[in-house]
């Protein structure tokens, strides 16, 4: 994995979702940033969005880092529970 490519917008998320993993214990773990296979139009692919891993969490662990991410980040980012991990993303209204 690679942070080469990733705008400031896009650190500032990973620091707060960084933040939030170490406030509860848990294990922050960066699975995708500009590398890796993604849709065409992928925000990933202009350095402003990442994955993280989520499988050490429980569902309601999972509930409360969402809501909190989406509070802290604000409106200009979307927070999106995936199956296996959460997708940031820095996309203003």
């Amino acid at each position: 994995m690679s942070l080469f490519g990733l705008r400031p917008e896009t650190l500032f998320a990973m620091a707060e979702a960084r933040a939030w993993c170490e406030k509860h214990g848990h294990e922050f773990v960066v699975t995708s940033c500009t590398e890796g296979r993604h849709g065409r139009s992928s925000r990933h692919y202009a350095g402003l969005a990442f994955d993280m891993r989520t499988r050490h969490m429980t569902p309601a662990q999972k509930t409360a880092c969402v809501r909190a991410l989406r509070k802290k980040l604000g409106e200009d980012y979307d927070v999106v529970r995936e199956k296996t991990h959460f997708h940031l993303e820095y996309d203003p209204k």
